[in-house]
């Protein structure tokens, strides 16, 4: 009988557990977005977005030899994604991101190091339900989603000197 009465006892709290304790206490769920490659660096960067239990946007990550979380918050300064000899290589930038919704965001990347040229490309991340995606304006003004961005280096004298173009599929 005694352990009849622990058994319940312990189920109990389990279940009381289970309703008390707020969801966002657990993990957040990680989306992944996009990789990035590129001729001028052998590593290919993920970029990942957190979300809540609501699927409200709660930070990114990107990864290029180790997870990095970023909050939100940091989009507007804009977030260095890749740096080389004391250069912001690319950085991911908007001002009016929205976690709920997504928004735009702009890429910026070095064009040419010597000159200390920088290129945009614009890209946005679209909530479909409670998954997000990444994508580019297209045609017509529908929205061209994406997995993979390559990033073509800029050569001069068979040095790289920056990205010559960003292509996306």
């Amino acid at each position: 009988m005694t352990k009849n009465i622990l058994r319940h006892f312990a189920q109990a709290c389990l279940l009381i557990a289970a309703l008390v304790i707020p969801k966002a206490s657990f993990a957040d769920p990680q989306i992944k977005l996009f990789t990035a490659s590129s001729d001028a660096f052998s590593q290919t960067m993920k970029i990942s977005l957190t979300v809540n239990n609501d699927s409200d946007a709660t930070a990114f990550i990107y990864n290029v030899t180790g997870d990095q979380t970023i909050p939100l918050t940091d989009l507007a300064k804009g977030i260095v994604l890749y740096q080389y000899s004391g250069k912001n290589v690319a950085t991911l930038q908007s001002s009016s991101f929205d976690p709920k919704t997504g928004g735009p965001l702009t890429l910026t990347y070095i064009k040419d190091g010597l000159k200390g040229t920088y290129g945009t490309y614009n890209l946005e991340l679209i909530r479909q339900g409670s998954n997000w995606a990444a994508a580019v304006p297209g045609a017509n003004g529908v929205p061209q989603f994406f997995t993979q961005m390559y990033l073509t280096a800029n050569k001069m004298l068979g040095q790289i000197v920056g990205v010559k173009s960003i292509s996306v599929k």
